[in-house]
């Protein structure tokens, strides 16, 4: 009687192991093949940066960040390179909102749709240009500074100015080089060590001050391809864009 209620209990233990088993495995296998929620839970217990960003828009929403890269020459090296954000474009289905991301005001682009974008080579005009919705295609151009905006005859796509119209802006992103406007910072796109990568997320935003790339400060925790990103001009913002959606991100001392 013993030996068979011993048995009995015996069998229970097992059937409660294997229980406990299969919930481990399950939980442990959707730990390491659901990317999104693995970093979302690092976020939530503060292991990884990226509590405080604020997310604008998500992947699926139609809009673009726009980034202006200047090349500034540095004596007796490379020229160093200064990303800004200037716009969020968000395509509405009939006109291509532009909302200025250091003036607080929008811009109406009276294209459905665009698909190319270029500047002036002082970066103070900007060239949206539709190559697929008609036979010909339609250019609009916008100067930054005062929100002008001026509609290209029909198949011109180049404004008259010097600019380099035939290369695409989209699509800005920056490896450790994305130097600020007034050059305060420089920030980085990292991932990780070349032995130890990410377990939480597949990039990381850092920022560290300008002459001085040892003392990194870690920003955001990412997922998925690297991000398009640029400063706000006032050197205190970083925006991020990438298919999981658009973030920004405050940079403080």
């Amino acid at each position: 009687m013993q030996a068979h209620h011993y048995g009995r209990e015996q069998r229970r233990a097992k059937a409660i192991a294997v229980s406990v088993l299969v919930i481990v495995v399950i939980v442990g296998g959707a730990f390491v093949l659901l990317p999104d929620e693995r970093l979302e839970l690092g976020i939530r217990l503060g292991l990884v940066p990226g509590e405080d960003a604020e997310k604008l828009y998500d992947g699926d929403d139609p809009v673009e960040l726009i980034v202006l890269v200047t090349e500034v020459p540095v004596q007796l090296t490379l020229p160093e390179l200064r990303y800004e954000a200037v716009y969020i474009a968000e395509r509405t289905g009939n006109e291509v909102i532009l909302r200025d991301l250091n003036r607080s005001t929008e811009v109406v682009v009276p294209l459905a749709h665009y698909d190319f974008i270029s500047t002036s080579f002082d970066r103070s005009a900007i060239l949206f240009v539709d190559q697929t919705s008609g036979p010909e295609p339609k250019a609009v151009l916008v100067t930054a500074a005062t929100g002008q905006v001026q509609e290209l005859p029909l198949g011109q796509t180049d404004p008259g100015i010097p600019g380099s119209w035939d290369e695409d802006i989209g699509g800005t992103t920056f490896q450790c080089d994305g130097v600020s406007p007034s050059a305060t910072w420089i920030a980085c796109i990292s991932h990780g060590r070349a032995v130890s990568r990410f377990i939480f997320g597949s990039w990381e935003l850092q920022v560290s001050p300008y002459g001085d790339s040892r003392s990194k400060k870690s920003l955001y925790r990412g997922g998925g391809s690297d991000p398009i990103a640029g400063w706000t001009a006032d050197d205190r913002w970083i925006y991020v864009q990438n298919e999981k959606g658009l973030y920004r991100v405050e940079v403080t001392e």
